[in-house]
């Protein structure tokens, strides 16, 4: 077995395992850190959002509080987080990456998921995401990955900014939030614009 093939079964193994603490997950939705995704969303003009990697849904918990009339919805690898979020009235279903997300969806939002993935299908995400914007909190890197004493589970310290434009967005804003974990910025994406000659195709 390769070290990458080792490093995605550690990944999914602990990530879907059955016994996690939804409601404690659930009640850290006012979080400081969250409070950034708020400031990211307004003004902007969103009806529907979509959250991969939500966990057991505290972001989709704050959002909701903030933008009641959003249309929200998400995935997560584990079973027992996404039976949670359905029991607390939001539309999340148990999907793993890579998978795409539709057009459906005005926003994706990853918030400390995506440094659990393989770099391979985050690209192959970023590449199937239809929405319009994309906003990111996760750790910036250099494409290393890196196993912490105290972390279960390897991170990957993605490129963002070079897996980003090799899958179609343009970053439009970028601004640094007091370090929550290994997150110290909010990025904001748009679809590349496709080129005047396509619009009348």
């Amino acid at each position: 077995m390769t070290l990458a093939h080792a490093t995605e079964e550690a990944v999914y193994g602990w990530w879907t395992r059955p016994d996690v603490d939804s409601p404690r997950m659930w009640d850290t939705w006012l979080a400081p850190h969250r409070e950034h995704l708020l400031q990211a969303l307004e003004g902007a003009p969103f009806t529907s959002l979509f959250e991969v990697g939500c966990g057991a849904g505290p972001n989709l918990r704050r959002i909701r509080q903030h933008y009641p009339a959003l249309r929200l919805g998400g995935s997560d690898c584990n079973a027992t987080h996404a039976a949670w979020c359905q029991s607390q009235g939001l539309d999340v279903a148990q999907r793993s990456l890579p998978h795409a997300v539709g057009p459906e969806w005005d926003v994706t939002v990853t918030c400390f998921a995506c440094t659990y993935v393989p770099r391979r299908h985050v690209e192959q995400f970023l590449a199937t995401c239809q929405s319009q914007a994309l906003i990111v909190m996760e750790p910036w890197g250099r494409g290393e990955w890196i196993s912490p004493k105290r972390q279960t589970t390897p991170r990957f310290y993605h490129p963002w900014h070079d897996m980003t434009q090799a899958t179609g967005w343009r970053l439009d804003w970028r601004w640094p939030i007091p370090p929550a974990d290994d997150v110290t910025s909010l990025a904001i994406f748009h679809k590349t614009p496709k080129a005047s000659g396509d619009a009348h195709q």
